[in-house]
């Protein structure tokens, strides 16, 4: 259940897309998802399809000078604030590792992740 008043006037905007077709490719303006078609973007959420604890794998992530996400986290799974990937430049990692917390809710942490990510993108 979708307990936020804003999402559904969000998604339903004419400059959003809203697409559950399996992804391709992943290129530097676009998406490519299985049917063929191009999907040019500003920003890509990727939200369902995940084991909670192997975070974004088994997806080739690659970073600074073609580091593999799988080699950076050979030895230790590990994220600033659980939300910054150190030399992933621009990846923004939702309820990554050390989160969540046992008492406190998912949702509230994801607001305030959501949030300061927010104010990373404006800077």
């Amino acid at each position: 259940m979708v307990m936020n008043k804003t999402f559904y006037s969000a998604v339903q905007r004419d400059k959003v897309d809203l697409l559950t077709q399996g992804i391709a490719e992943i290129t530097p303006k676009a998406i490519k998802t299985r049917d063929g078609k191009e999907h040019e973007l500003d920003a890509l959420v990727l939200s369902t399809g995940f084991h909670p604890f192997n975070f974004i794998r088994p997806m080739d992530m690659r970073g600074k000078s073609g580091l593999k996400i799988d080699d950076a986290w050979s030895k230790k799974v590990q994220a600033c604030r659980s939300l910054f990937l150190p030399n992933f430049p621009n990846s923004f990692l939702m309820l990554g590792p050390n989160t969540p917390i046992g008492n406190f809710s998912v949702i509230a942490m994801s607001e305030v992740q959501c949030a300061y990510t927010l104010k990373v993108i404006r800077r």
